[in-house]
């Protein structure tokens, strides 16, 4: 039986293959980082370009890569399994008491208090992310098995799920077919994101993988300016090449480098044309959409028999980013009992009345029902 009572939401992550044969696990090898060991669950995080510990306090920090099995001093890399069967010490996991369906010690979770650990009983503190990772399930060499499961938010009679998943810019990683979650785009390929609809992935990474600018002009743009030329600014260093032009509304979209200064408007721009050198003047530029940076695995993944064999991996293995967070799902039950509620406002069907108004609207029918029945 499983180590919560309440292990029924657990449904499986997009993080699965479909090898079935006796020991089987997807072993990838990731260059070592200082902090991490044997044991830890670790996440690759975008920020820092780098793998670091996995922590079930936020659902950012709990995504899960895989889990360190052992470490080549040759190569200087950690042997990390993202799915199957592994061997681990027990001396690496935390012993929370017991409790749970069968006393703990079968479904291990992600700690949402120490860094990359892995415990023997759900987390319960109150918005920790309930995630297991690893099932004890001793056979031939192996201790267990990582099975990564969705993880899902702690919570009372209100159950929320953060669709969100973790944080945008992270990776995901999909073996075998299927299509990534909503909100994550195929990391393969560079996407254009206009900040409009993706100002949470603006506002993480900014314009660290280069960006698209928007530039007004004030004269009108003739129609020798076309898409792939040449844009530059005198004596500022300005060069980009144009996307697209939207003539009508005398836009110009130019493509540019990671972190380069948008167009002066005190100066003009040039565009070299196929007949001539147009110079434009700029009355507005902006940053209009940002590039995703391109991801892929550097290092093939490889499925180990129980024998200890090398067998080539057929599923394909994608890398996607997370562009887009999608939300908070709330699931209210019909009945809810609190002993204390602040509000300031209620809503009441399709609409949204101040409960102030409401109490008062109650107490003006009260006292005129009252008044009809000579009370």
């Amino acid at each position: 039986m499983p180590s919560c009572s309440n292990s029924s939401n657990i449904q499986s992550s997009v993080n699965s293959i479909s090898v079935t044969q006796g020991g089987s696990r997807l072993l990838v090898s990731v260059p070592y980082s200082a902090g991490l060991t044997l044991g830890h669950v670790i996440r690759y995080d975008v920020a820092s370009t780098g793998y670091t510990a996995s922590k079930a306090n936020l659902p950012d920090t709990s995504e899960v890569f895989g889990v360190i099995e052992s470490h080549d001093t040759a190569t200087n890399q950690f042997n990390v399994v993202m799915y199957g069967s592994v061997s681990l010490s027990p001396a690496k996991f935390a012993d929370m008491g017991s409790g749970g369906g069968s006393g703990g010690n079968d479904i291990y979770f992600l700690s949402g208090t120490t860094s990359g650990v892995l415990q023997n009983l759900a987390p319960t503190n109150l918005d920790h992310i309930i995630k297991p990772v690893y099932q004890a399930s001793p056979h031939g060499s192996y201790t267990g098995v990582i099975v990564n499961y969705l993880g899902y938010r702690i919570g009372g009679e209100i159950q929320s799920t953060f669709l969100n998943g973790e944080t945008v810019g992270n990776l995901q990683t999909l073996v075998g077919s299927g299509d990534f979650e909503t909100g994550v785009v195929d990391a393969s390929i560079s996407h254009e994101l206009p900040i409009a609809d993706y100002p949470e992935f603006y506002a993480q990474l900014g314009t660290a993988y280069g960006y698209i600018e928007k530039i007004t002009v004030s004269e009108a743009i003739a129609g020798s300016v076309v898409p792939n030329q040449t844009v530059t600014q005198t004596t500022s260093g300005y060069s980009g090449k144009i996307t697209s032009v939207d003539y009508p509304n005398k836009y110009i979209y130019i493509l540019r480098t990671a972190g380069a200064t948008l167009a002066s408007t005190s100066k003009q721009i040039s565009i070299a044309t196929a007949s001539a050198i147009v110079k434009l003047t700029p009355t507005a530029a902006v940053v209009y959409a940002v590039q995703t940076p391109v991801v892929n695995l550097s290092q093939p993944l490889t499925v180990y028999g129980k024998s200890g064999e090398n067998l080539t991996v057929t599923q394909r293995v994608k890398v996607g980013i997370k562009v887009k967070p999608l939300g908070i799902q709330v699931s209210v039950p019909t009945k809810v009992t609190a002993a204390s509620l602040t509000a300031t406002t209620i809503a009441i069907g399709a609409g949204e009345s101040d409960v102030e108004t409401i109490l008062d609207d109650f107490e003006t029918r009260i006292a005129a029902i009252e008044s009809r029945l000579r009370m």
